[in-house]
């Protein structure tokens, strides 16, 4: 059985960038520690849709802090990504702080709840 491909987005065009892509290379990072997950970091600033579309992942995590990626511009591609991808991306997957998993899995990082 393949690991799951887990695509972390960090970085954005806002203030908080830098924040961003540490968050973002930190939860990577953990992930891949972890071992159960083909992980990806994509660092961006904005990204269109047929960008977001060529990337893959069967879950994307993104990290973006800011007005950009805090239930702004991206959410809205996220929206529209999950409106219109195959069936194995119709469980979508909300996770805490500034990121959503977006997917058919949660990455869990090992952490007991």
């Amino acid at each position: 059985m393949s690991k799951i491909k887990v695509l972390v987005l960090g970085g954005g065009p806002d203030g908080e960038r830098d924040v961003s892509i540490q968050s973002s290379t930190a939860i990577a990072d953990a992930l891949k520690a972890g071992g159960r997950y083909d992980v990806e970091l994509q660092i961006i600033s904005t990204i269109a849709q047929d960008e977001l579309r060529s990337l893959r992942g069967d879950v994307i995590f993104p990290y973006l802090h800011g007005p950009y990626g805090e239930g702004g511009p991206l959410q809205d591609l996220l929206e529209d990504y999950r409106a219109s991808s195959p069936p194995h991306h119709a469980e979508d997957l909300y996770g805490g702080g500034g990121g959503t998993a977006v997917g058919r899995g949660t990455p869990d990082m090992g952490h007991e709840s």
